[in-house]
């Protein structure tokens, strides 16, 4: 748990695993908070067989009491407001089965209306059709993680230094608590339209299936800053930077380096000219 300002806990890990104990008793307001209609019941033991397909209610009064009276271990961190600590405490304990992404974890931290921008933003028509991504990745923060890319490099590129995930995590940060405003939604509707009309197919390099984070990232911002200066993207130019070899050079591994992030931007931006 973390302690916020007013005195409440969060919950930094352990969600599914506490959600599952309130999905079990099912007593109506826990069912209700974790949103469920049914409690749980037991399955597949092998040893205490005659309990399986019982609920928690259906369970002799004396197990429901040892139940609900067991400890359970809870660590809180005190002064630990920061929200990247809590980041890089979550990013620690997450050693479960199935590992969350850096996206997904944001999701938990720097919960509020910014975070909701980036789903509504990654759920447009045109993103998917501009973004590519693998089938694993269809569902756990990827596509938010480039919609977070877009913003976060477009308004403060130029003070990006080597590490993609603490630049994105300090913009995160920064801005949960402020919604997108309207102009940052229609300009990049705008861009997503543009790179939509260019490339029907996605957004990919050669052959390619996926969209790079950072062809995306080039392609997206520099084409936004060009809208801004009034220039109308030119569906052939758009098409032309891919093959380009200095803008290859610039987004291919090993180039997250702010003369790199910047340069690739700015090709783009001066290429649309």
């Amino acid at each position: 748990m973390a302690t916020n300002s007013d005195a409440t806990w969060e919950i930094v890990d352990g969600v599914q695993r506490l959600s599952t104990i309130a999905h079990f008793v099912g007593e109506l307001n826990l069912l209700s908070a974790i949103n469920r209609k049914t409690p749980l019941k037991i399955a597949e033991l092998e040893k205490l067989s005659t309990l399986n397909d019982l609920s928690f209610a259906e369970l002799p009064k004396s197990m429901q009491l040892m139940f609900m009276t067991r400890p359970i271990r809870v660590t809180v961190l005190n002064d630990k407001s920061d929200l990247n600590v809590r980041f890089d405490l979550f990013e620690r304990l997450n050693t479960g089965g199935v590992l969350l992404t850096n996206q997904e974890i944001r999701n938990c931290i720097y919960r509020g209306p910014f975070n909701e921008s980036l789903r509504k933003i990654s759920a447009l028509d045109s993103f998917k059709k501009v973004v590519k991504l693998r089938e694993s990745d269809s569902k756990n923060g990827t596509a938010e993680e480039y919609a977070l890319r877009y913003f976060a490099y477009l308004n403060n590129y130029k003070n990006f230094e080597h590490s993609v995930k603490g630049f994105l995590n300090d913009y995160m940060k920064e801005n949960s608590s402020r919604p997108l405003s309207n102009a940052q939604i229609n300009l990049c509707k705008k861009t997503l339209s543009a790179l939509a009309d260019a490339f029907p197919e996605g957004l990919k390099r050669g052959k390619a299936t996926i969209t790079s984070a950072n062809l995306f990232e080039a392609l997206s911002v520099g084409t936004a800053l060009a809208i801004e200066e009034g220039i109308n993207p030119d569906c052939g130019k758009l098409q032309r930077l891919i093959k380009d070899q200095k803008l290859k050079t610039l987004s291919t591994a090993g180039t997250n380096n702010k003369r790199m992030v910047t340069g690739r931007i700015e090709l783009v931006r001066d290429f649309l000219r």
